[in-house]
């Protein structure tokens, strides 16, 4: 596998040619852009707790994907912390909701030179917790059988 990804994604090694290595993990961290009901627009580096109280929040991030994979080779969108609940798409296509706990949604077929990944969620759970996007957003490349 070869990889090329954009400034702000952080690619993790591992071995490509061995079944037992761990997945090839590529962050997809940086400014992320967001939008509020209200109107108000912005941009947060993530991962990051979500500090506005009783806003829901749609999270948007543009990131490339240039890698040649090998027949057996599939990509994960993983949610490693989260804090609300809501759909996540990327270009377009409904993945499935964040709900609880770790997520994570096969896109292989899904990714191209050029993608926008889209996480809108709402808050439903004690102001206490954690709210947003505060854990790692990545791209997972598995072998399969791994």
């Amino acid at each position: 596998m070869r990889i090329r990804l954009d400034a702000e994604s952080v690619y993790l090694a591992g071995q490509a040619n061995d079944p037992m290595s761990e997945p090839h993990q590529i962050r997809i961290r940086g400014p992320y852009s967001y939008r509020l009901a209200s109107g108000e627009q912005g941009s947060i580096k993530l991962p990051a707790a979500w500090e506005k109280p009783g806003e829901n929040v749609v999270f948007s991030r543009r990131f490339n994907w240039l890698a040649e994979l090998e027949p057996n080779e599939r990509v994960y969108l993983v949610f490693d912390g989260y804090g609300g609940s809501g759909p996540v798409s990327v270009n377009g296509i409904v993945l499935g909701d964040l709900t609880s706990g770790p997520a994570e949604f096969e896109v292989t077929e899904l990714l191209q030179p050029g993608n926008e990944l889209e996480v809108s969620l709402s808050f439903h759970e004690p102001a206490d917790r954690p709210r947003g996007l505060w854990g790692h957003v990545m791209l997972e490349v598995r072998t399969a059988g791994v």
